[in-house]
């Protein structure tokens, strides 16, 4: 939750001061950021987890489940349906004319969205389950680019940028919970970090680079609409691993 609060704060700040100082000055203000980031970071108390078995037979136990490989192929196709939003917007946003201000607003309006989500977590876990609340994440996701091939102006952008909690919010709430309970004794982190590896790593840097050829090749429009194609496949081969 705070995270998000601290993306929104800055978003717009940050937006506004490139307007007027150019685009270099983010990267000294990341850079001071980072910094008391790490100071804090070094000071946060850290609980030990004891494992019961060596820890590389217990990572072999966790990647030959079944359920993890679907799990991480799933995850895997929705971080590149992500990757690709968060690589391209702006640059779409760019064709059609906005400001940087409004770029800025547009990670606000996301960041806002993203707080109810995370907030009731809980709420939704305990609701659907983790693997109900990751299909539904896929779901808005699929809903949330075939909007941005039709939108029409710059504003109807800041509208569709609310479903961005209820995709990435959900997914990633849901991905770190089903991970841990896949997980064998002592391995949550590293099962969370594959986790994470996978969706913000390997599947943004698939959804940046395909997207980039999409883009270059039948542009923005067709680009979204074959990302919200594929994240509905890995939804439909969900569905059918459940039964």
């Amino acid at each position: 939750v705070w995270g998000a609060i601290g993306w929104g704060v800055a978003a717009p700040l940050v937006g506004e001061l490139t307007e007027r100082a150019g685009l270099g000055r983010a990267f000294y203000i990341y850079i001071a950021l980072m910094f008391v980031a790490l100071f804090i970071g070094r000071r946060l108390p850290l609980e030990q987890a004891s494992m019961k078995q060596p820890f590389w037979n217990s990572l072999r136990r966790l990647l030959t489940q079944p359920q993890m490989a679907v799990f991480l192929v799933t995850v895997l196709v929705g971080g590149a349906g992500l990757g690709l939003v968060s690589s391209y917007l702006f640059l779409y946003l760019q064709d059609m004319g906005a400001t940087k201000t409004m770029m800025g607003l547009s990670l606000t309006v996301a960041t806002i969205s993203e707080l109810p989500v995370l907030y009731f977590s809980n709420h939704l876990l305990a609701r659907w389950g983790a693997r109900g609340l990751l299909a539904f994440a896929l779901l808005v996701y699929v809903v949330r680019a075939f909007a941005y091939s039709v939108v029409g102006a710059v504003w109807m952008v800041l509208l569709i940028q609310l479903l961005h909690g209820p995709s990435f919010s959900a997914m990633w709430t849901a991905g770190v919970s089903y991970a841990d309970k896949l997980a064998p004794a002592g391995m949550g982190a590293t099962a969370q970090g594959l986790f994470a590896s996978v969706m913000m790593g390997l599947g943004s840097a698939t959804g940046g680079f395909f997207g980039g050829l999409l883009y270059d090749a039948v542009g923005p429009i067709v680009m979204f609409r074959i990302a919200a194609g594929t994240v509905l496949v890995a939804l439909l081969a969900l569905a059918a691993s459940n039964r």
